[in-house]
């Protein structure tokens, strides 16, 4: 039962209002109440909201005058019948709200409602017709939740966009036109200044010099390419969201001279944020651009590798990725298999074992290397560096990897392998055993058992094997983690 009583004029206030259903004398709910405020008159009204088949709450311009409120308990009773009409649907428009937005930019757009209010006398019914249409969009365009608001909203957000579009128009054409180099550079800093202060505009500065690379325009592709290199050289971080789009631009690019720009800076940005670029989805990025060829459809394959072995040569990570796209290709025995072993034959033998060790089953690292495609084109003493490669690491030998990776790609290229090693041999002991005593297990590396304990323990620590350390009777054990 719903109690409520007759409302004085001192129960007219928002903590007595504010969030409670109003309901017509059949017991319909009409809205929820969302604030209560003084007209022009100086009489209060309630502010209401109506519920979309969304489920969203669409705050709208018509209120309610407390006179027609009949009683006030858990809900508000209206003393009469009060018909909503329907919303038309240039009022109302699905925006997609992001996780990025910040709060208070969100209520300041519900606060904005449409200018074009109706007259206080007449009252606003939601169309479930309307309302259903926008319900039809696909579910995968749903990214968090949806709020409806009207296209009055966006005004200022358009009217902000335009500004900086016109802004960065004004800046790059200045760029291009500049014949003077030196004053070319000053309005270059200038203009990198203001897309590293103002994040929205960065954005769209940095989306609108992508753009440029694909005019026909050679000077405004030079000089896109060129405020792109000099953000390298100071904020390479910036540049990462749109790394995968230089690529791309550099593979279409006809000019060298603006070729070699591009290249200058995926190169920095590739090798001083190297975490950063990993974190891209890069096997999907060259497993479009090598196996499935649906990227630069036009550009010859001996061209994109070309240019990878340029922008890339330093960064054994990424060559890596490229090399077992390569690798797959080959392993699928078409009739391009003998093309993609020859590009293969540019990289270093250490990056192309590792290559088979991450992507093809251990019981086939021989036949891949004995297949037709390889033995045409490998010279032996290529083939046999790789070979021994597979047989220390099958072979767990720490010292020998240490020996042979260290001075060519590294250090820190050396502990990736070194600890995909012990990874894999922990992994494959586990899945036969039920528990393994320390001593034991350290048996199984070859040369350096120390070394080999110590980053077990810390891959242990960092959860990135599924093993863990047991103590029976003071003696330390390792055993699958328990679940």
């Amino acid at each position: 039962m719903i109690r409520s009583k007759t409302p004085k004029e001192e129960d007219f206030t928002e903590e007595n209002l504010v969030g409670k259903t109003i309901v017509d004398p059949n017991g319909h709910i009409l809205a929820n109440c969302v604030g209560v405020f003084k007209d022009e008159k100086n009489k209060l009204r309630l502010r209401i909201s109506i519920k979309t088949e969304l489920d969203s709450d669409f705050i709208v311009e018509e209120t309610i005058p407390v006179q027609l409120i009949s009683k006030i308990g858990e809900v508000i009773l209206l003393k009469r019948l009060f018909e909503i009409q329907p919303i038309s649907t240039e009022d109302l428009v699905m925006v997609e709200i992001l996780d990025e937005v910040d709060k208070t930019e969100e209520q300041d757009m519900k606060e904005k409602d449409s200018k074009n209010k109706p007259s206080n006398n007449q009252s606003i019914k939601p169309s479930t017709k309307k309302v259903s249409e926008i319900s039809k969009l696909p579910k995968n365009k749903v990214k968090s939740k949806y709020q409806c608001l009207t296209t009055k909203t966006s005004t200022k957000e358009r009217e902000t966009k335009n500004q900086m579009e016109i802004a960065f128009k004004e800046s790059f054409k200045k760029i291009v036109d500049e014949k003077d180099n030196e004053t070319k550079q000053i309005l270059i800093i200038e203009l990198i200044n203001k897309l590293k202060k103002n994040k929205k505009f960065r954005k769209r500065a940095l989306s609108n010099l992508l753009k440029q690379m694909v005019t026909t325009d050679l000077q405004i592709r030079l000089s896109a390419a060129l405020i792109l290199n000099k953000i390298s050289e100071n904020s390479p971080e910036l540049l990462v969201p749109v790394f995968l789009e230089g690529l791309q631009s550099v593979y279409n690019e006809p000019s060298k001279e603006v070729e070699q720009v591009i290249i200058r800076w995926l190169t920095r940005t590739a090798t001083t944020k190297n975490e950063e670029i990993l974190i891209l989805d890069l096997n999907d990025f060259f497993g479009k651009l090598i196996i499935d060829g649906k990227m630069c459809k036009n550009i010859t394959k001996n061209r994109i590798h070309n240019l990878n072995l340029k922008i890339f040569v330093n960064n054994f990570d990424i060559q890596e990725i490229i090399v077992n796209n390569y690798i797959y290709k080959i392993s699928k025995n078409k009739d391009d298999a003998t093309e993609f072993v020859k590009l293969l034959e540019d990289y270093n033998a250490i990056i192309i074992a590792y290559g088979l060790i991450r992507s093809v089953d251990q019981t086939k690292w021989n036949s891949f290397l004995e297949s037709k495609y390889v033995k045409g084109v490998f010279e032996k003493p290529f083939k046999d560096s790789i070979s021994n490669f597979l047989f220390h690491f099958k072979e767990c030998n720490i010292k020998k990897i240490s020996e042979v990776v260290d001075p060519k790609l590294g250090y820190n290229f050396s502990n990736k392998i070194i600890n995909n090693m012990i990874k894999c041999r922990i992994d494959d002991v586990l899945s036969n055993v039920t528990i393994l005593p320390l001593d034991v297990l350290s048996s199984f590396f070859q040369d350096d058992a120390n070394s080999a304990i110590q980053i077990l323990f810390d891959l242990i620590n960092k959860q990135e094997i599924d093993a863990q350390i047991v103590f029976i009777e003071n003696k330390t054990y390792i055993s699958p983690r328990d679940k």
